[in-house]
């Protein structure tokens, strides 16, 4: 089943992102901060029913580490 959210935009198409969606039990919950890079590596299927859980997010540490040096960057009026 899909999670339908009313206003699916909630960032600056410009600016780097201050919010994001997650899950929590099926239902769309808004949260703060931008949410970390990675990728759910395939449904698991249960019984028959497929599910994706958070439990199986995978973070990619090096491109959320290159937001940061973005935004320090940025933060600094972008030198160099």
């Amino acid at each position: 089943m899909a999670i339908v959210v009313d206003e699916p935009i909630i960032n600056d198409p410009v600016a780097e992102p201050t919010r994001h969606y997650g899950t929590r039990a099926g239902e769309p919950e808004l949260r703060e901060r931008r949410r970390p890079s990675g990728y759910t590596p395939g449904l698991r299927t249960r019984g028959g029913q497929s599910s994706m859980l958070e439990e199986d997010y995978v973070e990619l540490p090096i491109v959320n580490e290159i937001r940061g040096q973005v935004a320090r960057w940025r933060e600094a009026g972008y030198p160099g």
